[in-house]
């Protein structure tokens, strides 16, 4: 990996978007917002390995068991 841009504690990068949402007056974390993230590009068609990828999962199985998710009509 390249070294960071800066040097930021995962703690403090999970606070971020908590405290956005909480100014917002919205429920929200990063954790959230990753998996929502993840599902729009599942439900759009992008291929399981680069959501794999851009979500960071280590295994595959994560991935696909995820991917289930499914939208309500």
């Amino acid at each position: 990996m390249p070294d960071p841009l800066f040097a930021v504690h995962k703690d403090t990068v999970s606070d971020w978007p908590a405290s956005d949402a909480k100014r917002a007056g919205i429920g929200g974390s990063l954790h959230r917002l990753r998996h929502t993230f993840c599902a729009h590009m599942v439900m759009t068609g992008v291929p399981l390995r680069r959501v794999q990828i851009l979500a960071g999962h280590a295994d595959y199985a994560t991935t696909e068991q995820r991917s289930t998710m499914r939208t309500t009509p």
